[in-house]
């Protein structure tokens, strides 16, 4: 465990880690599995942001948008002291820029990381495989051929010693060449005749202990595709040709390697299953539809352009144009994930698409229980907002009927401290006449 982990030919933090689950599970796919898993649980605080991010820009601009209509039509043509203004709106109800863009770049990201890291455990499975086959196929081969070929020098040197090194003993033979061609030509071809079946053999019982796959995926560290291969050729291999636009090369590096003695070892493979689809499109199928569906399940991404239509008509023009342009963008937009992610699905590992409809499967739950528990709470808040309003109008309303009272009473007391001088200089006349 400690050479995967550590050793030079896997360097990719994710890979590595990959690796190590693979050491305690065994399966590649349910490796797979089980690493989406973590990392989604351990990416999940930055998805529950993103999502409180695009729900608080939503709420603001709901609010905000007939403030920008109405913006748009007192600074007429003014484009600059309406930016300067729109500015100012965004900074009083809270609107972040950054939180309306964040979301997909986050998801480039992660994506492009996780992607590295697929890229590199494929790319070292593939190396690890031909290894251990090259292995296997001269455990059988090199025994068989050091025999025939001390059997051979021993006819022509008795004195040869049947102990002497690989390297002396290819020198002689090299040496018994130079006079005997074509001894040493029929040679060849008897060691061939004699260790190559043997050794073929053990290469296809080794791959077939190697193989990882899925019950419709001959091998998951290949597309499940049927126009892919469920053994790479070598100039997929090596990356020197081969996959549509050259996705989906391994880019292996192994020292010495060339086409000659890929085929060789790999041969007995690539004739096995040769004519065999690697698979069926049925995780990219699943991974397109889980987007699709992933797509839906965001509203604040499917509302967004309609929102923002003060953001890209800021002057007027013609709003019915705009509203095409904008939902054009929006379709777009909405749609060049889902394809995006499906190309990849097309055209990579297996291994990687399992990743995809996991990790897809993963968000579709989180933003299901997201969007339930916030619709819910946003429910609540209108209903209390509502209610808050209702409270105020109702304040409003008694105020204003006390303050009617109160300038009533206070009329009615004018009025009768009014009447009451009246009375009082009528009186007062009176006297002053009874006097008289």
């Amino acid at each position: 465990m400690v050479s995967i982990i550590f050793g030079a030919e896997m360097t990719n933090l994710f890979g590595k880690f990959i690796q190590f689950l693979h050491e305690g599970i065994g399966n590649y796919a349910l490796t797979v599995v089980v690493f989406t898993l973590i990392f989604k649980a351990v990416t999940s605080p930055l998805d529950f942001w993103q999502k409180h991010l695009m729900r608080k820009n939503k709420k603001a601009m709901k609010v905000m948008e007939p403030k920008l209509a109405q913006l748009r039509k007192e600074v007429g043509d003014n484009q600059q002291l309406y930016m300067q203004r729109q500015q100012l709106i965004y900074k009083e109800h809270g609107y972040s820029m950054l939180g309306a863009c964040l979301p997909m770049i986050v998801t480039l990201v992660v994506f492009g990381v996780v992607f590295s890291g697929f890229t590199a455990m494929v790319k070292y499975q593939n190396e690890t495989v031909f290894e251990d086959l090259k292995t296997e196929y001269y455990a059988v081969y090199n025994p068989i051929e050091k025999e025939k070929e001390n059997k051979f020098i021993k006819d022509r040197f008795p004195e040869w010693n049947l102990e002497s090194s690989d390297t002396a003993r290819k020198e002689k033979i090299n040496e018994i060449a130079t006079t005997d061609r074509q001894a040493v030509d029929a040679l060849k071809t008897e060691i061939a005749a004699a260790a190559k079946p043997g050794a073929e053999t053990a290469v296809r019982a080794a791959y077939a202990k190697k193989r990882d796959g899925l019950p419709w995926v001959q091998n998951i560290f290949m597309p499940d595709a049927p126009w892919s291969k469920v053994v790479p050729d070598y100039g997929l291999f090596s990356g020197e040709n081969g996959g549509f636009l050259g996705m989906g090369r391994i880019n292996a590096k192994v020292a010495g390697l060339n086409e000659a003695e890929y085929n060789k070892i790999m041969g007995p493979i690539m004739r096995e299953y040769g004519n065999k689809p690697n698979g069926f499109l049925i995780l990219p199928i699943i991974c397109l539809l889980l987007n699709l569906l992933m797509m839906k399940l965001n509203p604040q991404q499917n509302q967004q352009p309609n929102m923002n239509m003060n953001m890209m008509n800021p002057m007027g023009g013609d709003p019915e144009a705009s509203a095409k342009q904008a939902q054009m963008s929006s379709k777009v937009s909405m749609f060049m994930m889902p394809a995006m992610m499906f190309v990849f699905a097309l055209f990579y590992s297996g291994a990687f698409t399992l990743y995809l409809v996991v990790s897809s499967s993963f968000s579709i739950a989180f933003n299901f229980i997201y969007n339930k528990v916030y619709a819910k709470k946003d429910k609540q808040e209108e209903i209390v907002a509502a209610n808050t309003t209702y409270v105020r109008k109702s304040e409003l309303e008694a105020m204003r009927k006390k303050k009617e009272q109160e300038e009533k009473e206070k009329a009615e007391r004018e009025q009768e401290a009014k009447a009451k001088k009246i009375l009082e200089k009528t009186e007062s006349k009176f006297k002053d006449i009874d006097k008289l």
